[in-house]
């Protein structure tokens, strides 16, 4: 994650965990709308599981999973707690495209 950080401005994360329901349902449903922005964002499913998992969910203060961050250079993040829904989803992109040149 370290590399889209360095040389993006702007990368949606998604940290879940293996063995979260909520996550299993909510990752591929967040997947299906990430891909219309796959051009423009990169996006990372981290699982808290995991080193890099970890890292970030310590980092950020992840407290739950799901858990989905918008992060910016230089602003800082939005962080957004539980599963969203399709248009909660879809409101996480717009503010990550806000500012940035992107055709969706």
């Amino acid at each position: 994650m370290a590399a889209d950080l360095a040389t993006s401005r702007v990368v949606v994360v998604v940290v879940s965990m293996d063995g979260c329901g909520a996550c299993a349902e909510y990752v591929p449903r967040f997947n299906r709308i990430a891909a219309r922005y796959a051009h423009c964002i990169p996006v990372k499913i981290l699982d808290a599981g995991t080193p890099e998992g970890a890292q970030v969910a310590d980092r950020f203060h992840v407290n739950a999973t799901p858990t989905t961050l918008i992060l910016r250079k230089p602003t800082g993040q939005v962080y957004y707690e539980g599963a969203l829904d399709d248009a909660q989803i879809e409101h996480v992109f717009a503010l990550a495209i806000r500012g940035l040149a992107c055709d969706v």
